[in-house]
Formats: C-alpha cells, sequence, structure tokens
C-alpha cells in the first residue's frame, strides 16, 4: 500500500509541459511576488515540503536572498534536490543595457544561492533609466525594438555561458514578440503574462502555440490583492460559476481558477505565504474538470486586463498603446493563413489544402508531430488504419481538445479503408476501430485506401491473399462506404 502511494510531489509532476529546448517545466510553481522577506522563505520551504517543483521569482521582488538561503537549507535537508527543482528568475527594467544582463543574472544567482537558472526571462518590454529607484518620466523609457533585440542577444550570451538554462519574456505581445523574432537566435522558451476566467487571451496563446513558446499564467486567480484594485471591479474568486463548479468538485474557487489553465495545458503561477492556501492551490492539480466545467468557464472571458502597466511608462501613453492592442487585433494567425487555402468538396464542405500527414510517423513520436501540427496552424490532419498509429494520434486530438489548442469541428480528420476490408460487412466494422482509436464520433473524409483487395485478416501478403482489383467487389465495398454516411 505504501509503494503504490503516490505523494503530492509525484501528482504535481504528472503536470509538466514540454519546453522547445527539450526539457520540461512543471507546470504549477509557487509565485513569490508580495511574499516579504521574512515571511517568503517559510513560504519556500512550506511549499518544496508540500510537493512544489517550481518556484518563480524575481529580483524586483526584493526577497530573492531570503529564498536563497531557503533553498540551500532544503538542498542540505533532503527535501529536494537541485536538479528536481525549478527556478525561475527575471531581468528587471533598469537591466535592459546589454552591459547589465550578466551582471544582473549574475546578483541573482548569488542572491539565491544557485549555479544556474532553469529560466531567466525579460519582465517587462518596457525599460527603465539604469539605476532607477524613484519613477520620474525622464526614468522612463519605455518600449524600444532595437534596444530590446541587444537585450535579448545578452540574454543568449546567458544561455551559451550556462548561467541559465532557459530564456524567456514576460508582459509580451504579439507585435513586440514578432519584433523580437526578427533578430533571435534562440526562440523564447515562455511568454509570462496575465491570465484568468476574465482574461485568458486566447490569441496571445495561439500564437504562442505556433511559435512553440509556452504562455505561462500569472495573477490566475485575478489578483484579488493587486495595488489599486477597484471595489467595483469584478472578482473572479466570487463568480457564480466558479463557486457553482467548486460546489460541484468539492474544492475551493481558487483551485477551479487553477484547474482551469491547466487543463489548458498551461504552466501557472499561483502565489501565497499561508501555508494552508500554499497546499491548497496544489491540490487544483487532483480536479479533473469535465467537458462542460470547461466551456463554462471558457465563457467567462469578457477580454479583461487587470494590469494595465501603465505604471512603468510615460503618462502619455495609453493602454491600447502599451498593449498593442490594434496591431495585435489585425495580426493573422498561422492557422488563420492556412484557412484561406481550402478547396470545396462536391459535399459543400471545404477541406483544408494543406494537412499532415501520418504515413511512417512511429508510436511515440506521431503523437508530438500532430500536436506541434495542430499548434502551428494545421487543420487537416490524413490518417489511416493501416499506418498503426491511430491510437496515439487519438490521445493527442482529446488533448489538443481539452487544452483549447482547437475545437473538434476546426480541424478536418481524414482516414483510410485498408484493403483486408473491402467485404461488405467489414466496412463499418473497420470505420468504427477507427473512430475508436482516434476517439471520434464521426471522421470528416474516409476513404478506400486502395482498389486492390487483400483476403481478410492478412497479415502476411502471399498470391493467395493477393485477391487484386474486382469491379464488382468494389462496387459492393462503396455500397458499404456509402451506408457510413447514411
Amino acid at each position: 500500500a505504501d509503494a503504490s502511494f503516490v505523494l503530492p510531489s509525484q501528482k504535481a509532476a504528472a503536470w509538466s509541459v514540454k519546453m522547445n529546448t527539450g526539457v520540461t517545466i512543471p507546470a504549477i510553481g509557487l509565485g513569490t511576488w508580495q511574499s516579504n522577506p521574512g515571511e517568503v522563505g517559510a513560504a519556500v520551504e512550506v511549499a518544496l515540503k508540500a510537493g512544489y517543483r517550481h518556484i518563480d521569482c524575481a529580483h524586483i521582488y526584493g526577497n530573492e536572498a531570503e529564498i536563497g538561503e531557503t533553498l540551500q537549507k532544503c538542498f542540505r535537508e533532503g527535501v529536494v534536490k537541485r536538479d528536481e527543482v525549478f527556478i525561475t528568475s527575471k531581468l528587471w527594467n533598469t537591466d535592459h543595457g546589454s552591459e547589465d544582463v550578466e551582471p544582473a543574472c549574475k546578483l541573482t544567482l548569488k542572491n539565491l544561492q544557485l549555479e544556474y537558472l532553469d529560466l531567466y526571462l525579460v519582465h517587462s518590454p518596457s525599460s527603465l533609466a539604469k539605476g532607477t529607484l524613484q519613477l520620474t518620466e525622464e526614468s522612463k523609457l519605455g518600449y524600444d525594438p532595437a534596444r530590446m533585440a541587444e537585450t535579448w542577444k545578452a540574454m543568449e550570451g546567458l544561455v551559451e555561458k550556462g548561467l541559465v538554462k532557459a530564456i524567456g519574456i514576460s508582459n509580451f505581445t504579439i507585435t513586440k514578440t514578432e519584433n523580437l523574432l526578427k533578430t533571435a537566435k534562440i526562440v523564447p522558451a515562455v511568454n509570462q503574462v496575465e491570465c484568468h476566467p476574465y482574461f485568458q487571451q486566447p490569441k496571445l496563446k495561439a500564437y504562442c502555440d505556433s511559435k512553440g513558446i509556452i504562455f505561462e499564467v500569472y495573477a490566475p486567480l485575478g489578483s484579488p490583492q493587486r495595488f489599486g484594485k477597484g471595489e467595483e471591479e469584478p472578482d473572479p474568486l466570487t463568480d457564480p460559476v466558479i463557486r457553482d463548479i467548486a460546489t460541484k468538485h468539492g474544492v475551493s474557487a481558487a483551485q477551479i481558477c487553477i484547474a482551469y489553465p491547466l487543463h489548458r495545458g498551461l504552466v501557472v503561477i499561483p502565489k501565497s505565504v499561508n501555508p494552508d492556501r500554499i497546499r491548497e492551490n496544489l491540490k487544483a492539480t487532483e480536479v479533473k474538470l469535465d467537458a462542460e466545467d470547461l466551456q463554462r468557464v471558457k465563457a467567462l472571458d469578457k477580454n479583461l486586463r487587470f494590469f494595465s502597466g501603465t505604471f512603468f511608462v510615460k503618462t502619455s501613453a495609453t493602454t491600447e498603446e502599451i498593449w498593442d492592442v490594434a496591431a495585435d487585433a489585425s495580426f493573422v494567425l498561422p492557422s488563420q493563413k492556412a484557412a484561406a487555402w481550402s478547396v470545396k468538396m462536391n459535399t459543400g464542405v471545404t477541406i483544408p489544402a494543406i494537412g499532415l500527414g501520418t504515413w511512417q510517423s512511429n508510436p511515440g513520436e506521431v503523437g508530438a508531430a500532430v500536436e506541434v501540427a495542430l499548434k502551428a496552424g494545421y487543420r487537416h490532419i490524413d490518417c489511416a488504419h493501416i499506418y498503426g498509429n491511430e491510437a496515439e494520434i487519438g490521445e493527442t486530438l482529446q488533448k489538443c481538445f481539452r487544452e483549447g489548442v482547437v475545437k473538434r469541428d476546426e480541424v478536418f480528420i481524414t482516414s483510410k479503408l485498408w484493403n483486408t476490408d473491402h467485404g461488405s460487412e467489414d466496412v463499418e466494422p473497420a470505420c468504427k476501430l477507427t473512430l475508436k482509436n482516434l476517439q471520434l464520433e464521426y471522421l470528416d473524409l474516409y476513404l478506400v485506401h486502395s482498389p486492390s483487395s487483400l483476403a481478410k485478416g492478412t497479415l502476411q501478403l502471399t498470391e493467395e491473399s493477393k485477391l487484386g482489383y474486382d469491379p464488382a467487389r468494389m462496387a459492393e465495398t462503396w455500397k458499404a462506404m456509402e451506408g457510413l454516411v447514411e
């Protein structure tokens, strides 16, 4: 019984996402913003002992030295090994100068008492003058794509020197990420942004998917303790839908707000210094939301941003300008570009003109290929029973449907009837087996794979098993195919 007991750390470890570096990042981490010195160390220790394996830090939070003491204590006591915990930190806005990036990273490493970071993010695309302690109009340098290109080049240098394992961005829009990618040698591994039930950012998420950038969530609860929160501003934690789903599952509203992005395949960073809340938040990994739950939370999106970002830019800048609202709205996603290429079938339905073929895509590889394709913008997957990989494709399709990468009615799925199943009585069972393996209720297109028949059950080709083409037999096969449509 003890051997089969699943520890909290093992449950949490089941939720992870692979970065474009090939390394996995734990999908739930402890946020340390607003965790004061004198509190943050105890919070990190509680988190690691509870099973967290991801700690999200930043120089500007002013608490990395205490976190470093706690990490070393936990390493010494065997709570966790260094290579078992994923540590993120962030480059602050005052250190965007290319000559300032490495010293800033080294200061964070010194404070955290680490030899390397697992992930280092540019905290914001908006720069502040070096040494800024008090914000003035003169110190607010704002966003400059040329300056950020140099910042990123210096960030890439940290990877080359082994100071960090991966680099990423935070608070970047589609437009600003596109600008960065024009000169970047390393594609950001992560974009950490505001996201909660009232602000789900589906287009930014789809864009990040298309570029292989993990969409990471801060403020998953709506940051109820954020600076400047208005009394009239809505609170996801008190939303009737969130509370109803929480009651249904016997959990808290906070756990629903955390479980939702987990089910979308995102990385989520809830924060707390309360030991009970820290443990409770981790238990969100045990909440199993169903399709109805996911749809109800999805419907709550109000495109309501709580963090305006105006604090760090000149007073003349509008929220729309800071977040590139117009430019991002007009940006055409790869999936939208691909959708422009389609052909109308004689049924009146259009078929995407480019699809991913899955022949010779081995089990263990094909699932990842299909996921990459759907995230990149493909909306047509071509399968066949004889390829021997439809079960894995089915698992991937369901994963992508759950995570909101694509809806079932947005992807065109083709499969094919193999040559051994040309008997009129064999066509429907063969189709149903494909549907079972693909975990689908219907196919968009089902093809007769070849006009040449093989004897039923043929596994090894012999002269006797090669029945060849018979127009009368094929007429009966086609009649059975027509029955599938009916």
